[in-house]
């Protein structure tokens, strides 16, 4: 039993790791734009040896029911930074990141993308319209799906005017 306790811990440890310098390191990863694409690094040891990740995890309390958090949202995964807590004091320590909206409705700067997006909500669903590079562009794409999909009761961004 002990065996099977050890290579779960490896396990989770090593998924802990990967997703770590995926998100730091991968341009294509998803969340490289909140992390790696923001300048979050990674200890130089950690990136070189998952076995040095590891033994720090172990002698910093790790256990399969905490999550790596740094204590710094905006500082580096380093052992300085670091620590292992539950799921709710990690959620008590995210940085404020709501997406910046535009002056229009429905309309959104994607970060990641440097591109305009836009999101439109109909029968308790949210329907992604597409991303552009001019906001106006974008308000325009929104105002087509609202009057598609709410008909009369459409709030366009724009009246038109005749």
């Amino acid at each position: 039993m002990r065996q099977l306790e050890f290579a779960f811990m490896d396990h989770r440890l090593r998924t802990i790791w990967r997703g770590i310098k995926r998100r730091c390191l991968c341009p294509t990863h998803r969340n490289f734009g909140d992390y790696g694409g923001r300048g979050v690094r990674i200890a130089t040891e950690w990136v070189a040896s998952f076995d040095a990740f590891k033994a720090w995890a172990i002698a910093n309390g790790y256990t399969d029911s905490l999550e790596l958090d740094r204590r710094e949202t905006d500082g580096h995964y380093e052992p300085t930074n670091c620590r292992w807590v539950t799921h709710s004091q990690q959620m008590q320590n995210r940085r404020k990141c709501a997406p910046a909206r535009s002056r229009f409705k429905g309309v959104q700067w994607r970060h990641d993308r440097k591109k305009w997006r836009v999101l439109i909500k109909a029968n308790g669903r949210s329907f992604h319209g597409g991303t552009f590079t001019s906001e106006i562009e974008a308000a325009k794409r929104y105002d087509a799906l609202a009057a598609e999909l709410h008909g009369e009761f459409a709030r366009p961004n724009f009246r038109d005017k005749s």
